[in-house]
């Protein structure tokens, strides 16, 4: 009976998606404002055969890194937000610190104006839609929402401020969509809160070169000051030392 055994065929494991991440600043061969998925193919994460992969958001070409470069993206997810805010990358949703964020919204009382914190979550359930779906609209959401918030928060967190009521709003109501992912679209609905998100963080980049250009003409001005100032102490003991006197 033996004889008749038949090897099993040793079948290729397929790549399998396991985080999202936005870089914050440009980091090596990573490019700021990108939104990167992470990807591992093997028996294991911790596997010595294990291949590591990462792909920008909507493309299809996937690149392999070294396992260290993985490791180094997937560690930022145990930064709290202060640490976060220093580092390159910020890594999104499920387990990972950045699955929600805080939104004030302005509220009044006898005219006395205030803001009151919202913590929004937005994800959907895996029991409206399916697994298959679930996974594909999550990502979407990682990508095109929590991404865009990140990178506002990094960038200016004062644009969240600024602007809270109308984020409040789109937050708020776009959470309230994903409870009725089963009956509401959600891809229209992910792409309009991120043209939104995104028009925001064009502003806080807006912001942050208007701040810097009027920071170089302050400085230039104060240099062209200076340099007057120094070539002019510089001519008068010229000329003392040339024959002048001192009265």
């Amino acid at each position: 009976m033996t004889d008749n055994i038949v090897p099993l065929k040793k079948v290729e494991p397929s790549i399998k998606y396991h985080f999202t991440a936005v870089c914050l600043d440009d980091k090596f061969e990573f490019e700021k404002g990108i939104v990167y998925e992470f990807f591992y193919k093997g028996l294991g994460r911790v596997d010595v055969d294990t291949h590591f992969y990462c792909k920008e958001y909507g493309s299809d070409r996937y690149f392999e890194i070294e396992e260290e470069q993985y490791r180094s993206v997937e560690a930022y997810y145990a930064l709290d937000l202060d640490q976060r805010r220093r580092t390159d990358f910020c890594i999104l949703g499920d387990s990972y610190n950045y699955k929600s964020v805080q939104v004030p919204k302005t509220k009044s009382i006898l005219g006395i104006k205030f803001k009151v914190q919202s913590v929004f979550t937005p994800r959907v359930d895996k029991k409206l839609v399916g697994y298959k779906k679930y996974e594909i609209l999550n990502r979407e959401i990682k990508a095109k929402v929590l991404a865009p918030l990140a990178l506002i928060e990094f960038q200016n967190k004062d644009i969240i401020l600024e602007f809270c009521d109308s984020i409040h709003y789109a937050l708020s109501t776009f959470e309230s969509f994903c409870k009725m992912a089963d009956i509401i679209d959600l891809k229209p609905e992910i792409d309009k809160v991120n043209t939104l998100l995104m028009g925001y963080y064009s502003f806080a980049l807006t912001a942050e070169e208007n701040l810097i250009h009027k920071k170089k003409k302050e400085t230039q001005d104060y240099l062209q000051k200076h340099h007057a100032l120094m070539e002019s102490l510089s001519d008068g003991i010229k000329k003392l030392s040339d024959g002048g006197s001192i009265k």
